[in-house]
């Protein structure tokens, strides 16, 4: 039998949704979200999630309730402050259909757990502010209007003035001044495009969170399986061919060994010597109980590595490089000019995602603070699909994970570029949060 929830997102991705509507959603058929409730990127859950506006939702709870399945609507917010929720809610109960509406976290409360901030009452909002809203609260006639534009400045304006640049602007008896505090977390207000998924990117994520940012997820390729597995079959099961196996990447290291195990094949098999690219592909590798025998010292890139494998005996020697249909060639190269006999399998396909319309309508706007470049591959896949974004591109901090991303994004012509120390989110997310404490 046919049900429908409704249930409230919360102000800013899936993380501000209450367990109940996470047990919900973890069982529906179909998830109507509407109005970016839930950005596109983040989808955890199995059920088909449609994207549409708030006027589509009575045609498509008709279609999919016609059709028997279970159906949740997510709106921003609580459902409570959706203008249209009594239209819906009498539809689904003349239908016979209602399974629950499930409140959400409001915008204001979100701000006032995770920001904090006082103000001299009784007060009223006068516009609804870009980012904090704030209760209505009966006013004598006697009163003076502020407005509010950067942590500790307040601004007295005419009563029937309006600042439209204010984060907030209040109302408050004549003789009393508001007081407004944010946290001093660095990185409070500022907006984060990461272009990629996975669990480096979630722990980047989490962190930028804890800084206080607001992160948008917007991978800009898509890993999928090669086209055929013949190439990799053959080289995996006669590894005894190979004296080294070469590593530059984790979704290598874990589709190598999961190829291992669909074949098979017994880990012990792999006798060569293992080579990694940097510190978080060895920890990937040593998830298999296998210790690299060989890593860059500083730099963690394939010029590093070929660097670190030129004192190595290479004529004749047998390996193995494990990767995706986009890997550039420097090490294969560089190999093969030694003498060794070199193997290259592509494990995967880096497919090309372009943004979609609600993301890119927000770097167009500039609502974008900083965005994240963890590869080469993530600029071209960013910039190549949207030329009328460029500019705006040109005008968002850009932080790189390493020298040649670097090179990439000064051949599209950016200018200010933050370079992460070392090869990693974390310290990308490092380099922005050091920017942001000098230039606030």
């Amino acid at each position: 039998m046919a049900r429908v929830y409704f249930i409230g997102a919360g102000p800013a991705g899936v993380r501000w949704i209450t367990q109940q509507g996470w047990d919900i959603l973890a069982r529906v058929d179909v998830a109507l979200v509407t109005d970016q409730a839930v950005p596109e990127g983040e989808w955890p859950w199995p059920a088909q999630a449609e994207h549409i506006t708030a006027d589509e939702v009575i045609s498509r709870l008709k279609h999919w309730t016609d059709q028997d399945r279970t159906v949740a609507v997510l709106v921003p917010e609580s459902p409570a402050h959706h203008p249209l929720l009594p239209t819906w809610v009498t539809l689904v109960q003349e239908r016979r259909q209602l399974g629950a509406v499930v409140p959400g976290i409001w915008r204001m409360t979100a701000v006032l757990d995770t920001e904090g901030f006082t103000l001299a009452k009784p007060l009223e909002a006068v516009e609804p502010a870009q980012h904090l809203q704030i209760a209505t609260y009966t006013l004598s006639a006697d009163t003076t209007t502020w407005a509010y534009r950067a942590p500790g400045q307040w601004r007295q304006i005419g009563n029937d003035e309006m600042d439209f640049k204010a984060w907030l602007t209040v109302k408050t008896p004549a003789s009393v001044a508001p007081s407004l505090w944010f946290s001093r977390r660095p990185l409070a207000g500022r907006t984060v495009m990461l272009l990629r998924a996975g669990r480096a990117a979630a722990r980047a994520r989490e962190r930028l969170e804890e800084y206080g940012a607001t992160v948008l997820l917007a991978p800009v390729s898509a890993v999928t399986d090669p086209v055929s597995w013949e190439a990799v079959d053959e080289a995996i099961t006669h590894l005894e061919r190979f004296d080294w196996v070469i590593f530059t990447s984790q979704e290598a290291v874990s589709r190598f060994f999961s190829a291992m195990r669909r074949l098979r094949l017994d880990i012990r098999k792999l006798s060569a010597q293992i080579a990694v690219v940097g510190p978080q592909t060895a920890a990937a590798v040593q998830d298999y109980g296998i210790y690299p025998s060989l890593m860059p010292d500083e730099e963690y890139s394939q010029e590093g590595l070929a660097e670190r494998l030129a004192s190595l005996p290479l004529l004749g020697k047998g390996i193995l490089l494990p990767g995706g249909n986009l890997n550039r060639s420097y090490l294969k190269d560089f190999l093969m000019q030694q003498g060794a006999l070199v193997t290259s399998i592509a494990l995967y396909q880096n497919l090309l995602v372009p943004l979609s319309p609600a993301v890119a309508k927000r770097v167009a706007a500039h609502d974008i603070d900083a965005v994240f470049y963890t590869a080469s591959s993530a600029v071209e896949h960013l910039w190549e699909p949207h030329p009328e974004l460029r500019e705006a591109l040109r005008q968002t901090q850009a932080v790189s994970i390493g020298p040649l991303t670097t090179r990439t994004l000064h051949h599209y012509v950016v200018g200010e570029i933050l370079e992460a120390e070392t090869s990693s989110m974390e310290a990308m997310v490092e380099a922005l949060v050091r920017h942001y404490q000098t230039h606030r």
